[in-house]
């Protein structure tokens, strides 16, 4: 039976939130059918539901959103949980409450902070390493700047339920069933967040929750627990690195691990913005060089051309969405041409709508997330084509600058035995 039901914007999301039940040893899956029949799914006791609803009008995502957890409530599933992004992108206020009125409860929590990297939030402020998001990195992403960081205001301009700020030295304000409304949760710590969990717990307040991984992770002692067997998944030597992110934490990352040693070849701008096939002409000799750059590399990376998007838009009339989809389209094409190729190795995928992305070029719509090796930081395993391949997941903002060399001498991983539904 389903214990829970996790709905995320994002697929790396999704994975990284996935993982902390895997790791606690529930059966997991991660999805992408959003018409998935709930009542049809007997082996799982937490399915994570990818909805692809971060770039589309707030109106649209909240119609989705709605629809799906009416059909959770209907299916017998007492637990909604709506996965929201640790730097408070996306539809936020518009799918909070989308799952606060299909679940025809009075009120739901909501707790966006990640301690772990240190995204906390105090006085209703949302931080991103001490900063204000709207201030940090996040506030001049390309594709979706965040422009508010005072959470309830953020959340008013999507959606028009009352919003009440509770703090931890104030829990008493919390009045679960009184009345229609979100709780927005302060949380600056480890401890915070276990204490707000269990206060939750004890009101019967887990019934419709949101938040990001870090809330994710306290939550399993609560469900009940069923421990698997542990195994250990063997070593692959390569690791090919595909990154569809522009975001500067990424930028970063990458060109610490190429002055450390890692191959790197920029896809051009023209190419990804290509809609023609990779077997003929300029497509096929750009996966002509891939293909003889993995074949010398141990570990490559391939990432796209930095580029200026207000410039791509001016040059090509093309809107930043269409430019975005583009990207992540073109990406997750060449990795599945390189796969058929032979590509044996591990996969690192940066980037949610890269990895969404590849999920779809190779029809795919099943993942297995296994562990974590560092918050964020999701090892997964699919099937492709009668194999299993081992993909490494995470959002472009998230990780050390090093993180690509600290992954270069990964040993075995300790998983919890979900190949066996792997099919």
């Amino acid at each position: 039976m389903i214990k829970m039901l996790i709905i995320a914007d994002d697929f790396t999301g999704a994975l990284d939130t996935g993982v902390k039940f895997s790791a606690a040893g529930f059966i997991t899956k991660v999805v992408t059918d959003s018409e998935i029949d709930f009542a049809a799914e007997t082996a799982e006791e937490v399915l994570v539901l990818c909805v692809p609803t971060r770039h589309i009008p707030p109106k649209d995502a909240y119609s989705a959103i709605r629809a799906i957890t009416e059909r959770a409530v209907a299916a017998g599933i007492h637990c909604i949980f709506k996965k929201t992004d640790s730097a408070l992108r996306g539809n936020i206020g518009a799918e909070i409450s989308a799952v606060l009125d299909g679940s025809g409860q009075r009120s739901i929590s909501f707790i966006p902070a990640l301690p772990a990297v240190n995204r906390t939030t105090r006085a209703g402020v949302h931080y991103i390493d001490g900063v204000p998001v709207h201030e940090s990195v996040f506030g001049k992403d390309p594709f979706e700047p965040v422009t508010e960081s005072y959470v309830p205001d953020l959340l008013r301009r999507q959606c028009d339920v009352p919003i009440h700020l509770v703090s931890r030295s104030h829990m008493e304000q919390l009045h679960p069933g009184q009345e229609r409304c979100i709780y927005v949760f302060d949380c600056t710590t480890r401890e915070d967040l276990e204490a707000e969990v269990r206060m939750l717990y004890q009101h019967d307040q887990l019934k419709v929750l949101a938040g990001c991984a870090g809330l994710a992770e306290s939550l399993p002692p609560y469900l009940g627990i069923s421990q698997e067997k542990r195994s250990t998944s063997p070593a692959v030597n390569r690791l090919m690195v595909v990154c569809g992110s522009i975001n500067p934490i990424s930028c970063a990352q990458m060109d610490y691990a190429e002055r450390h040693g890692f191959q790197r070849i920029h896809i051009p701008t023209e190419q990804l913005l290509d809609d023609k096939g990779l077997t003929e002409g300029a497509g096929r000799a750009l996966i002509d060089q891939l293909w003889k750059a993995f074949c010398l590399s141990e570990y490559l990376i391939i990432d796209t051309q930095e580029s200026d998007i207000d410039e791509i838009v001016a040059r090509t009339s093309l809107t930043r969405e269409e430019i975005r989809q583009r990207f992540s389209s073109r990406i997750g094409a060449i990795l599945k041409t390189l796969m058929d190729r032979g590509a044996d190795s591990r996969f690192l995928i940066v980037g949610g709508d890269t990895l969404l992305a590849f999920m779809e070029a190779i029809h795919c719509r099943e993942i297995y997330p296994v562990c974590e090796l560092q918050p964020g930081v999701v090892y997964s395993r699919i099937a492709y084509g009668n194999r299993k391949y081992e993909v490494i997941s995470k959002s472009g903002g998230f990780g050390e600058k090093d993180i690509l060399v600290a992954l270069q001498d990964m040993p075995p991983i300790e998983r919890n035995g979900m190949d066996a539904v792997v099919v």
